[in-house]
């Protein structure tokens, strides 16, 4: 049975990165997101491949 997916909210909340910098990844295209009735919602496993990703960034690169 697939995961359940996760709110823009709930993903910001995950992450520990705010809504808007999530939002604007998706724009950009970094990250996958579903769209329905004007509302985001992100796998978890896109969750977790962002959260490995945000890992591997040292800290000079970081803002």
């Amino acid at each position: 049975m697939p995961l359940p997916m996760k709110t823009l909210r709930e993903a910001a909340a995950a992450l520990g990165m705010p809504e808007n910098e999530i939002k604007a990844m998706v724009d950009m295209g970094k990250v996958r997101a579903i769209r329905k009735n004007g509302v985001l919602s992100f796998a978890p496993d896109e969750l977790a491949r962002i959260a490995r990703q945000r890992k591997t960034i040292p800290e000079s690169g970081k803002k």
